[in-house]
C-alpha cells in the first residue's frame, strides 16, 4: 500500500505531515492565514492595533514598506530553521507556496529586486545563497528582474551596506522602486541606513520583503 500511496500522493504537507499533492495542505494554509491577518503597522510591519506604530509614528523610517510571511509563533518557523541551519532546499516550495497564498496581494509592483549579502562562508556551509534563492522565486512570482551585484559589504561589515561602484556612478536607480529580500528582519537602524543610501541614488520607492520579522539573534 505504501508505494501505491506514494505515487497517488507523491508529497506530504511540510507542516502537519499530511501526504497529499500539495507541499502544504489546505487546512495548515487556512490557519497560517488566520495567524497572519492581525493587524501590524504599514511600514516595519510590528504587530500593534493602528496603522502606524509608536516608532513609526514619531520618527518615520526611510523605507516605505514591509512585507513579512511569520512571526514567532508561526508554524513556519521551524521550516525557516531547517532551511538556514540544516541546508534543507528541498523546504523551500513550502515557504514559496505559503507566501504566494499569503502575500501575493501585498507585493507592491517594484522595478528590480535585490537578495541582502550574506557573508560567503555561511553560504558556503548551507550549500545556497538563502535570500538569492528566495529573490529568484519573487523575481517568476511578480515578473520582475533581479540583480544580486548592487548592493555589497562595507569593509566586510555585514551591518553596513555600500552600492557597487559599477552601479552607484551611472542613473540606474534613478527613479526606481526597490524590493529587498532577506530571510531574517535587521534592525530598524540598519535597514533605515540602507534605505537612506539608496534614496540618496534617486531610488523613490524601497521595501523589505521578509520571511519572519524576528532578528536572527532573536530567532534561536
Amino acid at each position: 500500500m505504501h508505494p501505491f500511496l506514494s505515487l497517488l500522493f507523491p508529497n506530504c504537507c511540510a507542516i502537519c505531515h499530511l501526504r497529499q499533492d500539495q507541499t502544504i495542505c489546505h487546512i495548515c494554509l487556512q490557519k497560517l492565514k488566520q495567524q497572519i491577518n492581525s493587524r501590524k503597522c504599514i511600514l516595519c510591519a510590528c504587530l500593534c492595533n493602528t496603522l502606524l506604530c509608536k516608532y513609526c509614528l514619531h520618527a518615520k523610517p526611510a523605507f516605505d514598506q514591509t512585507i513579512t510571511l511569520c512571526y514567532e509563533t508561526s508554524f513556519l518557523i521551524s521550516l525557516i530553521r531547517r532551511c538556514d541551519l540544516r541546508g534543507s532546499i528541498n523546504v523551500l516550495p513550502s515557504l514559496y507556496k505559503a507566501w504566494e497564498v499569503i502575500n501575493f496581494r501585498n507585493m507592491t509592483p517594484v522595478d528590480f529586486i535585490i537578495p541582502l549579502p550574506e557573508k560567503s562562508l555561511i553560504s558556503q556551509k548551507r550549500g545556497f545563497w538563502f535570500a538569492l534563492e528566495l529573490t529568484k522565486y519573487f523575481s517568476q512570482l511578480a515578473k520582475t528582474p533581479y540583480n544580486k551585484d548592487l548592493i555589497i559589504w562595507k569593509d566586510k561589515n555585514p551591518s553596513l551596506f555600500e552600492l557597487n561602484n559599477k552601479f552607484a556612478r551611472s542613473f540606474f536607480f534613478h527613479n526606481k522602486r526597490i524590493a529587498i529580500v532577506m530571510p531574517y528582519f535587521l534592525s530598524e537602524m540598519v535597514l533605515n541606513n540602507l534605505a537612506k543610501l539608496l534614496k540618496a541614488h534617486g531610488v523613490v520607492w524601497v521595501s523589505y520583503w521578509v520571511l519572519t520579522k524576528n532578528s536572527k539573534k532573536e530567532f534561536y
